[in-house]
Formats: structure tokens, C-alpha cells, sequence
């Protein structure tokens, strides 16, 4: 919106009109933007948290399958190598990317698929608990796994474990795919904001033209009293035009 002066009298009185065009169109992008950020980091939130959940109740229920083989064929009390087991757990930890350690009643490591800890002893506390019969899981966001222990059963019912299966798995391909998504989302808010910021002009221009006319009436309607006022004496009556009088011709 345009600027001017006010005249009283001799003297000038400058004022600048400032247009409320872009702060308008800035609160109508706010707006616009804002939810939809905040939609999308709680949305890339809640899928992570989803697909993790995913991923350990899968492994969870493979685990489940990979205990009843291993009490079927006996594969903790047998000293025996049983290769069939073994590529069983081998392609499982491949399968979440991670590694599976068998322990037995001694927390001797009898199998494991990285093959670096075997004969060694794992007395950790997620093996303890396993063996008092409780099925143990935890995620550790910062280091990017989660691992999962579940106690393997002897023959016998009244009978207590006999060893503990331990998953490890990582949850880096989540990662990549959260960071494939984000940036997905990043470019489709970009598109947004352009839109939005056009639009947000457009529509600002729209909303402030009834205002654009009032304030044209408002200064016609300003340069009218001030007119008039400059019309009356300071005695209160009006200003006569002086005209000079004609003079009579000399014949």
C-alpha cells in the first residue's frame, strides 16, 4: 500500500502506509507449512518405531521355530555337530542381519554363527534371565539392534532349560529406509512451500483489494475535510474570493 502527507498549513506531516500483503501471505504459509512438518516427523517417527516392532516379532517367532528343532534334535546335549541346525541358524542370522549364540547350562557358547566366541562363556544378564524361564528383549536406539534371548527347554516338562538362544540383529536397514522416506518427504514439503507461498500472494492480493478501496475512499474523504478547512478563517467565517473592482470609464 501506497504513502503520502498530511498538510497543516504550511507544514508537511510524511507518513509511509506499509503493505500487509507478504506478512499475510507469510501467515498463510506458516500455517500451511507448519502441520504439515510436524505430521511428517511424528509420521517418519511412528513408522520406524513399526517396522522395528516388525522385525522383532519375526525374529521372534523364527527363534520359536529354530527352539523346537534344536530340543527336537537334541542339539544342546548332543556333543555331536548337527550341520543341518546349523545352517538353519546361519541362515536365519543372515536373514536379520545379525548373529545367533546357542549357550548351554555351563554358559559355555556351543554354536555360534560368527564363529569367534565358540567354547567361550556368556554370563550376561539376558542369558541369566532366560534361564529362569523368561523371554528377554531389548532395542538399543543408538547403537541401531536389538537382541532377543529365549530359553530352550529340555525333553521333560518339569525339566529347566538346558541352554539359551541369543538374537542379535541390527536395525540399520531401517535406518536406510527412514532416511529414503525423510528425504522423499523433504522434496514433497519443498513443492508444498512454492505452492503454498504463490497461492498464499494470490490470496493476500484477494483479501486486501476491499481494504485497498477503503483506504482510496478514506483519502479522498481526508483531502475533502481538508479542503473545506482550509476554506474558513480563523474567525470562523469563510474565505471571500477578492475580486477587483472595475472602474468606471472616464468619457
Amino acid at each position: 500500500m501506497g504513502g503520502g502527507t498530511f498538510k497543516t498549513g504550511k507544514r508537511r506531516w510524511p507518513f509511509h502506509a506499509v503493505s500487509m500483503r507478504i506478512p499475510l501471505a507469510v501467515c498463510i504459509l506458516a500455517l500451511s507449512i507448519l502441520p504439515l512438518m510436524l505430521q511428517s516427523r511424528m509420521l517418519a517417527g511412528s513408522m520406524r518405531q513399526s517396522l522395528v516392532e516388525d522385525q522383532m516379532i519375526n525374529a521372534q517367532n523364527k527363534c520359536l521355530i529354530l527352539i523346537n528343532r534344536l530340543v527336537s534334535s537334541d542339539y544342546v546335549g548332543n556333543t555331536a555337530k548337527n550341520p543341518i541346525i546349523d545352517t538353519e541358524l546361519s541362515v536365519t542370522a543372515e536373514m536379520f542381519n545379525g548373529r545367533i549364540v546357542i549357550v548351554d547350562r555351563d554358559f559355555k557358547i556351543i554354536a555360534d554363527t560368527f564363529n569367534l566366541a565358540e567354547g567361550k562363556l556368556n554370563i550376561s544378564q539376558e542369558v541369566l534371565k532366560a534361564y529362569s524361564g523368561e523371554e528377554q528383549s531389548s532395542y538399543n536406539r543408538k547403537k541401531d539392534y536389538f537382541s532377543l534371548a529365549f530359553p530352550i527347554p529340555g525333553k521333560d516338562e518339569n525339566e529347566s532349560a538346558e541352554g539359551v538362544l541369543l538374537l542379535t540383529a541390527s536395525t540399520e536397514n531401517i535406518d536406510l529406509l527412514e532416511a529414503r522416506v525423510t528425504e522423499k518427504i523433504t522434496f514433497f514439503q519443498l513443492v508444498v512451500f512454492w505452492v503454498v507461498a504463490v497461492f498464499g500472494l494470490l490470496a493476500a492480493g484477494l483479501l486486501l483489494k476491499p481494504f485497498i478501496r477503503l483506504k482510496r475512499c478514506w483519502g479522498l474523504w481526508q483531502r475533502e475535510i481538508w479542503s473545506r478547512i482550509s476554506e474558513w478563517t480563523p474567525t470562523g467565517k469563510p474565505r471571500r474570493s477578492r475580486k477587483r473592482s472595475a472602474r468606471p470609464s472616464e468619457n
